[in-house]
This record gives structure tokens, C-alpha cells and sequence, in this order.
């Protein structure tokens, strides 16, 4: 009889222990028997046997069957997602908070999927260094009218040398000076040469702009494999031919120029340099050279 008693209260005891327990069922599926020892807004810890284990509201599907309602996410988490925590899931026995091992239960485990970085994101270096388009077309801009207002300078200062020349040996009209090409006529009739040399000029213009525009192409068809390479130096050799028979003409013109003012001819020759004004480090110099002699020849007596 006594025997009896006892078994009656041990089982009792159990009977009790599993009434006040409380049940968890994942979203996985898996259930879970324990007391319940703290609730927050995104995890409650639960007592199994003197263990505590932390499950997270986003792994719950029901508790005590309830349904888990999440009510907000924190700023923190949506500021820097790499901080949420891993899924319960990823250890389906939960996790020991005391030790940080992982309890007894399924031996299947879950690794969660990391999502590699985004490639549209820039390091932070290479935003730093980025230029504004803005300010880069604002540049190009700059560049591009401060080009113009130069030419321009040289423009103006060749026609009004050119001009006192004209007037200085009576030749007329004299605004010619300012007309694109019509200068030409203007310079041949100071220096006494026939008309016929403007085909010299005009036909070089013509032949250096197809000559370029060759070149280009012959570029952009070696560049995808059409065209043999060595066009290109060839191209280079046509137009230096070019440039030494306008460096010759030029010279020519200004000798007879120059002897037309009275002056020693070589002065004039001196402006075939003129044909280095495209040459980098030497252009500027060029300028500079090929002004000071036409205003020697313009303004002296």
C-alpha cells in the first residue's frame, strides 16, 4: 500500500510539471516543452531542465498556441543587417546561452545562405575620387572656350598685321585681311604671285582632313582587327609630307612678302616654323616666333 502511494505521487508530480509547462512550436515544425523565463520584443529564453535557451520571435511560429506576432524591427537591425542573429533553425537543439555550445537534438544542421556584396556599391575610396559630371563638363568647358578666346587673339593680331603690311606696300583691298582664305589672295598680291598658288593651301587643307579622317578609320579598323596595322605609320609619314610642303610654300610666300617691305628675305622664310604649331612643347614657342615676325614686318619702317 505504501509502495502505491509513492508511484501515485511521482506520477502525479510529472502529471503536474508537464500542465505548467509551456510549448513552442517552430516554423520549422519541431516542439518545444519548457518554462518560459523571459520574453523580449524579438526573443524569449526558455527553461529546459536547468538549461536556458534563447529562441527568436522570427523562428516561432506559436507559443502556447499563439500565434507570434512580430511588432517593428529595430533601426539597428535595418541599419546593419550582418548583426541578425542566426536562425534557430541553424541549431535545432537551440542554444545554450550559459556555454554557447549547441544542446542536444537534431544532428542536421542548416547553413544559412550569405548573400555576396552587391557589385553596383563603389569602395568608399573610389566614391572619394569619383568627379562630379558637373564639374568635369564645366572643365572640358572652360578648356574648350578659353581655346576659342586664344584663337580668336591670334586671329585678330595676324589680320592687323597682315593689314598694315598691305597698306605699307598699297596693296588692296585691305580687308582681306580679316576674311578666312580671301587672305591669301591679299598676301599673294603683296608678295606679286599669281592667284593660281591658293590651290596650294586649300588643296593641303583638303588632303590633311582626308589624310586625318583615314587615319581614324584605319584606327578604328585596326582596333577590331580589319585593317593591317601598319597603315597607321604610313598615314603618319603622308601627313608629315604634307606638313613640309605647306612649311615650304609658307616660307616661300613670306620671303617674297618680306622682300616686297624692303626687308632681308630670310626674315620671311623664318615663318615656315609655323607648321610647328601642332607639336607639343614646341607649338607654343611656334606662336610666339611666327608673331614677331609679322610684326616686325608690319610695324617697323
Amino acid at each position: 500500500m505504501r509502495n502505491k502511494v509513492i508511484c501515485l505521487c511521482f506520477i502525479s508530480f510529472l502529471f503536474i510539471g508537464n500542465v505548467f509547462c509551456d510549448t513552442i512550436i517552430l516554423k520549422s515544425g519541431k516542439h518545444v516543452e519548457g518554462s518560459i523565463k523571459e520574453r523580449t520584443n524579438d526573443a524569449v529564453k526558455v527553461d529546459m531542465e536547468g538549461v536556458t535557451i534563447t529562441y527568436y520571435l522570427t523562428d516561432i511560429d506559436s507559443i502556447n498556441g499563439q500565434k507570434v506576432i512580430i511588432e517593428s524591427v529595430t533601426v539597428a537591425e535595418e541599419a546593419n543587417p550582418q548583426t541578425t542573429p542566426v536562425p534557430a533553425e541553424t541549431y535545432p537543439g537551440g542554444r545554450d546561452e550559459s556555454s554557447g555550445l549547441q544542446t542536444s537534438g537534431s544532428q542536421e544542421e542548416t547553413i544559412p545562405e550569405t548573400s555576396a556584396p552587391s557589385s553596383s556599391k563603389m569602395s568608399p575610396g573610389l566614391e572619394k575620387s569619383t568627379v562630379p559630371i558637373g564639374v568635369a563638363a564645366g572643365v572640358i568647358g572652360g578648356m574648350i572656350l578659353f581655346g576659342l578666346f586664344i584663337g580668336l587673339i591670334i586671329y585678330v593680331y595676324t589680320s592687323i598685321c597682315l593689314q598694315f603690311i598691305a597698306k605699307k606696300t598699297s596693296s588692296e583691298p585691305l580687308f582681306l585681311a580679316w576674311i578666312p582664305f580671301g587672305h591669301f589672295f591679299l598676301r599673294f598680291k603683296i608678295a606679286k604671285m599669281n592667284y593660281l598658288w591658293i590651290f596650294v593651301p586649300v588643296g593641303l587643307f583638303l588632303l590633311s582632313f582626308v589624310t586625318g579622317f583615314s587615319a581614324g578609320l584605319i584606327s578604328v579598323l585596326s582596333g577590331a582587327g580589319k585593317a593591317p596595322v601598319v597603315a597607321n605609320p604610313i598615314m603618319m609619314i603622308v601627313s608629315l609630307f604634307f606638313s613640309a610642303i605647306y612649311a615650304a610654300f609658307s616660307g616661300y610666300l613670306w620671303y617674297k612678302i618680306a622682300l616686297a617691305r624692303n626687308k632681308k628675305g630670310w626674315i620671311g622664310a623664318l615663318m615656315a616654323i609655323n607648321v610647328l604649331n601642332g607639336v607639343p612643347f614646341i607649338s607654343f614657342a611656334s606662336l610666339i616666333g611666327c608673331g614677331v615676325i609679322m610684326g616686325y614686318l608690319a610695324f617697323s619702317e
